[in-house]
């Protein structure tokens, strides 16, 4: 499998998220613990090109007049 820059940064991040997820569980509240984990994969998602809920809020507000 060939990696850019790109994707390793990207699994950097994911693996650093994941690591301060396993260390909040069972010490901070569980909303931390979601938060890395979804910062985890959040990184992971742009190596794989997932479109994340925002991607599709964004893409809405762009083609439609929404609020006028």
């Amino acid at each position: 499998m060939a990696l850019n820059e790109r994707h390793l940064q990207a699994i950097a991040e994911a693996r650093s998220a994941m690591a301060r997820a396993g260390a909040a569980a069972g010490v901070a509240g569980d909303e931390v613990v979601a938060l890395e984990l979804r910062e985890g994969l959040d990184a992971l998602g742009r190596i794989v090109g997932r479109v994340t809920a925002d991607d599709v809020l964004g893409r809405v507000f762009e083609r439609f007049c929404i609020g006028k």
